[in-house]
């Protein structure tokens, strides 16, 4: 999974892509690669107990510290970073989540939260303006619903379709992989029996199919 040149630098003729890989090793670790070309920028391996795979996808704990520290004043904290991983048809979604628990001068309370969201697109996606909803969507109600209700929608947002012509879309989610299910879901409603299952066409401002 990566990022073309065109979305890194798009002003630079000769950029090179970015590319993100994941891997699991003999010892049941998982490692993590960055390049930029072919070129290997940054590396890490984490250990068995340092990564668990579920339904929400790979969740890698980069940090966990614990103790008394100093920044300005004296404090005891814990101190929580974690990476979840997850495949959405071609592409690759991060998302990073900073969580501390800290006591100023070991007597006033401070928590915090940060969630960040990071996407590698796959080779075959497509950004929204590259193609016409009358490309890809076969039923013209789908197209209007897509037009005048899914583009104009907030947060995170999916739109699924089955080869029967029967689809679904959702948007004001709270991640890509929420809105994935949530159409994948609606859509699914509307399938005949025995006819193959709703996949995905569309996430945020990206196609996610080649034609």
């Amino acid at each position: 999974m990566g990022l073309s040149h065109q979305e890194v630098q798009p002003d630079v003729q000769h950029a090179m892509p970015r590319t993100f890989s994941v891997a699991l090793t003999e010892n049941q670790g998982v490692s993590i690669k960055y390049l930029i070309g072919e070129k290997l920028v940054s590396s890490r391996m984490f250990a068995r107990g340092e990564w668990s795979c579920g339904a929400d996808g790979l969740t890698l704990r980069v940090l966990d510290r614990k103790g008394p520290g100093m920044d300005k004043i004296p404090y005891h904290g814990h101190f929580v970073h974690r990476a979840t991983l997850y495949r959405v048809n071609e592409d690759l979604y991060l998302k990073f989540e900073r969580r501390s628990e800290m006591w100023l001068a070991h007597v006033v309370p401070q928590w915090s939260h940060d969630v960040e969201w990071l996407r590698f697109m796959g080779e075959h996606a497509r950004p929204t303006t590259s193609l016409a909803a009358g490309d890809v969507l076969r039923m013209n109600t789908a197209r209007q619903a897509f037009l005048e209700k899914y583009l104009p929608g907030k947060g995170s947002k999916a739109f699924a379709q089955a080869p029967d012509g029967s689809w679904g879309w959702a948007a004001n989610r709270t991640s890509p992989r929420v809105a994935a299910e949530d159409a994948i879901a609606t859509c699914s409603q509307y399938v005949k029996p025995h006819n193959k299952p709703c996949t995905l066409v569309h996430i945020d401002d990206w196609w996610t199919v080649s034609q």
